[in-house]
């Protein structure tokens, strides 16, 4: 079937996103400790909704994994133990290098992959953020608003890379990846152009759940784990005119 999927375009996610997202899955995190975030999540949203984001919007070089660390070493294998997050990495292409900071790993074609987690309540008596103990291991970056993405739903869904084979994909809630990414628009220590594209994104995907999801309901009680002031907004993403689809 993987040439009939190239044949037809229907591969969408990145060949080395989707390698690292089948190790993942056999180590049983993804889905479980992570969840994928950021620009890779609008492939899952698309496998979802049965079209194409357009391909501006869902250009990306990096895979953002979101750890939720009241999930940790739940369910570890002996090779994750010793090997830790960068050792599953690694096997997945063995250029991948850790960078200063701890929470990031590039590989010889400078593909990134981030670990990222919610900003801690408490720093003294904060949890790991690291997947394992292994020496050397991943400690994701404490980045504020992503405990909102943490204890927001998350969806499943099995879309198809650029080889043609398939991919099962872990991601936040599209409602919640919609509100998040229109809260990054307003930052004001974010890039311009990062925040001119956090909109866009946050309109598309709100866009598509409206028009081809109609069983994520805006209104549902399962997003009340958002904060007051971002379900106030939710109606910033149902504009009187919001266009025409990309390929759906």
């Amino acid at each position: 079937m993987a040439p009939v999927n190239r044949a037809l375009g229907l591969g969408r996610v990145p060949v080395i996103a989707a390698r690292i997202a089948r190790r993942l899955l056999e180590e049983r995190l993804l889905g479980t400790s992570v969840s994928i975030v950021g620009t890779n999540a609008l492939f899952c949203y698309e496998a979802m909704a049965g079209g194409h984001f357009s391909n501006d919007l869902a250009a990306t070089e990096d895979i953002d994994l979101l750890f939720d660390c009241r999930m940790r070493m739940q369910i570890v294998s002996e090779e994750l133990s010793a090997a830790g997050l960068i050792g599953i990495l690694k096997s997945v292409d063995r250029s991948f290098e850790r960078l200063s900071g701890g929470f990031r790993v590039v590989n010889r074609d400078n593909y990134l992959v981030d670990l990222i987690a919610p900003m801690s309540k408490n720093a003294v008596r904060s949890p790991p953020q690291s997947l394992t103990d292994a020496e050397g291991d991943l400690v994701a970056a404490e980045i504020p608003g992503l405990q909102w993405l943490v204890s927001a739903p998350k969806v499943t869904a099995m879309a198809i890379d650029m080889r043609g084979l398939p991919v099962q994909l872990h991601c936040v809630d599209p409602r919640a990846f919609a509100v998040h990414k229109l809260w990054l628009s307003d930052r004001g220590d974010r890039d311009p152009p990062k925040r001119m594209r956090d909109r866009a994104q946050a309109m598309a995907v709100a866009q598509v759940v409206r028009r081809h999801l109609p069983n994520l309901r805006f209104d549902d009680r399962s997003l009340e784990t958002l904060p007051k002031a971002l379900r106030n907004r939710l109606s910033e993403l149902s504009p009187e005119d919001p266009g025409p689809d990309a390929d759906w």
